[in-house]
């Protein structure tokens, strides 16, 4: 609704709540760039002279963002892939993919429902993304997954980084309203030196494989 010259959301105490920026509201006083969630949609309010120019750059993150954990999406990924592996080709070094799985995810949302289930991925989207160096990029690969792309990282250095984010999951319950929930992430990693040998598909089978090798292993593990 318009007051003046400020435009209110309000939650009319709707069964799924309303989100803005991530945070449940039941009144909010919009600012331009605001990311507004009812349900599984995304809506972001933009106001100003430039709405034209704001209209296409939004159109443009659209098409690279994951709407309902604010990380990039697979396509965004795909690209990024590409990129640092011709970068760590043409200078010879090292680069890590890691390949984060949650948990038992379908437990979740059967018992809880999806609306729970996708504020547990939010929020692990967020705490991984707190973690990273500006360089780092993470992205939702689908589903439960997300996977990470370390620039200048070899074999030591992707272990620690995914172990961070075993911890950081698992030592922390998420709770969503009044549920407490605990849980953990597997976590499979590569670190390979930039080569002709290395293929962008090549990458992204043999970090599968570890990740299969760490839900294999018990859960809430690091492999690579």
């Amino acid at each position: 609704m318009c007051e003046g010259e400020q435009t209110v959301l309000e939650d009319l105490k709707s069964r799924n709540g309303t989100t803005v920026n991530r945070e449940r509201i039941e009144r909010w006083e919009l600012r331009s760039g605001d990311l507004i969630q009812v349900g599984r949609t995304v809506l972001k309010y933009l106001c100003g002279s430039d709405i034209e120019t704001q209209y296409h750059e939004e159109i443009y993150r659209l098409a690279t963002v994951d709407p309902l954990t604010g990380v990039h999406n697979r396509r965004a990924f795909n690209e990024v892939l590409e990129r640092e592996l011709s970068r760590a080709r043409r200078h010879k070094t090292c680069m890590a993919l890691a390949l984060i799985d949650v948990d038992n995810f379908k437990r979740v949302n059967d018992t809880h429902g999806h609306p729970v289930g996708d504020d547990v991925l939010r929020e692990l989207a967020w705490r991984v993304r707190s973690s990273l160096r500006r360089e780092d990029f993470l992205a939702r690969y689908g589903g439960e997954e997300f996977v990470l792309v370390l620039p200048d990282t070899d074999a030591v250095g992707a272990r620690s980084v995914s172990e961070k984010v075993r911890q950081l999951v698992a030592d922390v319950p998420i709770v969503v309203g009044k549920i407490s929930l605990a849980i953990t992430v597997s976590v499979g990693f590569i670190a390979v030196l930039g080569g002709p040998e290395h293929t962008a598909a090549g990458l992204l089978a043999a970090v599968d494989a570890k990740l299969y090798e760490a839900k294999a292993g018990g859960r809430n593990l690091v492999f690579g």
